[in-house]
């Protein structure tokens, strides 16, 4: 019990966009790049409850890069 009150506290003192944390396991040796083909999105509208499309057959390509800090 006190183990886990002692994460959660730690867990709210992490200022994440300060980077004061360990990120070493966001390190990426395995994948190259990520592609996409023809994604869809359609969701119900929140008025008319009808399907409202979000995105419509978007293809997208990202390769893997070395973040720099600014």
């Amino acid at each position: 019990m006190a183990t886990r009150q002692k994460l959660e506290a730690s867990a709210t003192d992490v200022d994440l966009e300060q980077c004061s944390h360990d990120t070493s396991y966001l390190t990426n040796s395995v994948v190259h790049n990520l592609v996409w083909t023809d994604i869809t999105v359609t969701v119900p509208d929140r008025e008319t409850k009808l399907p409202k499309q979000l995105l419509s057959t978007v293809s997208g390509y990202v390769a893997a890069g070395k973040n720099q800090p600014a």
